[in-house]
């Protein structure tokens, strides 16, 4: 039982590591732009409940985006407007459930477009780690060339029977983000 309080300490610390500095924004953009500032304890209950419903509503539209794009190419335009919708939704719901946490427009509007652009920032960081070369770029040069001239199955088989060394999972993920790639 004491390594579990313990262990939740631990976690807790780090989520509130976490939300801190989001704290510190938001405070001092609301303290920035409006006239007077809410109660404490609704100021800190409201922010927390915005940022719970902008994590799970994030993590709903990531998940729709990915399984759309599975299917079809999502443009990041799209995924961005999507994120925006999300932080601007989730905002509107709390000041709806918290009656005495208003906020002007200007506010509103602020806190949205600056939780929007650090999403971007995110996700583009996020996804210039995916993009970086492989350090088997041979292997990718060839997974091009049979893509070319055979049809997905024949090429895994192909590169496993060659590179037997490689994963057939990664082999999967290779052929299949090549594949996205030279459509």
């Amino acid at each position: 039982m004491k390594s579990f309080l313990q262990s939740g300490g631990i976690v807790g610390g780090l989520l509130a590591l976490l939300v801190l500095p989001l704290f510190v924004l938001d405070i001092g953009l609301i303290w920035l732009l409006q006239d007077q500032m809410p109660a404490s304890l609704t100021l800190f209950l409201a922010l927390s409940c915005f940022y719970g419903m902008s994590f799970a509503f994030g993590f709903l539209v990531d998940g729709l985006v990915a399984v759309f794009s599975s299917v079809h190419t999502v443009y990041p335009f799209w995924r961005a407007v999507a994120h925006l919708v999300t932080s601007a939704g989730s905002l509107y719901g709390v000041t709806w459930v918290f009656p005495d946490f208003v906020l002007s427009p200007l506010t509103i509007s602020t806190i949205v477009v600056v939780h929007w652009l650090g999403a971007q920032l995110w996700l583009r960081s996020d996804s210039a780690d995916e993009t970086k070369t492989s350090p088997n770029d041979a292997l990718d040069d060839q997974i091009i060339q049979l893509l070319r001239t055979t049809t997905f199955p024949d090429c895994v088989k192909i590169v496993q029977r060659q590179h037997p060394d490689v994963p057939k999972l990664e082999i999967l993920h290779r052929i299949r983000r090549l594949n996205r790639q030279t459509e």
